[in-house]
C-alpha cells in the first residue's frame, strides 16, 4: 500500500518537456527546488527523495545517484558562498520566460510541502521567491491552488 501522506511532487513538472527547456532553465528550476528545501537549514530524507524524483523526471534513465549527489553538492557550495538572496538573483536571471518562472514557483511550493512541515523560514523564502520571479500575489495563489490539487490527488 502506498503511503497516503506521500505527495506527488514530481507530478508538478511532469509536463516540463512541453516547455522545451534550455539547459539554464533546467539548472534554474533545480536550484529553486534545492533552495526551497534548504530554506529552513535542514534537508530531510523526504526532501532529498523528492529532489531525486524531480531530477529523475527531468533527466530520466541516464540519471545516477552520483549525478544527484554532484548536483546537491554544487548547489550547497553555491549557497554557502553566496547566500539565499544572491542565489535567488542568479537563479531568477536564468528563468526568463513567464511559463518557466510559473513552473519553478509551483515546484518550489510543492517541495516546501513535501515533508509536511512548513515553517517561518520557508514562508519567508516563498515571499522572496515570489519577488525575485516577479509573481503577483494573486497569480502566485492561483499557481499554489493548482499545485495543491495536483500533489494531493488520490493514487
Amino acid at each position: 500500500m502506498r503511503n497516503f501522506l506521500k505527495l506527488n511532487v514530481d507530478d508538478v513538472i511532469s509536463d516540463w518537456q512541453q516547455l522545451s527547456p534550455s539547459h539554464d532553465e533546467i539548472e534554474g528550476i533545480l536550484e529553486v527546488a534545492y533552495l526551497t528545501i534548504a530554506a529552513d537549514g535542514v534537508v530531510t530524507r523526504t526532501e532529498m527523495a523528492a529532489f531525486a524524483a524531480v531530477m529523475e523526471q527531468l533527466f530520466g534513465a541516464e540519471l545516477t545517484a552520483q549525478n544527484i549527489e554532484e548536483v546537491l553538492d554544487q548547489f550547497e557550495e553555491s549557497l554557502d558562498k553566496a547566500g539565499f538572496h544572491r542565489r535567488l538573483v542568479v537563479v531568477s536571471s536564468k528563468l526568463k520566460r513567464f511559463e518557466v518562472r510559473d513552473k519553478a514557483y509551483q515546484l518550489a511550493y510543492a517541495m516546501a510541502m513535501c515533508d509536511l512541515d512548513t515553517n517561518v523560514h520557508e514562508f519567508e523564502f516563498d515571499k522572496a521567491l515570489r519577488d525575485h520571479l516577479g509573481l503577483e500575489d494573486q497569480h502566485a495563489e492561483e499557481l499554489v491552488d493548482a499545485v495543491v490539487d495536483l500533489v494531493m490527488k488520490k493514487k
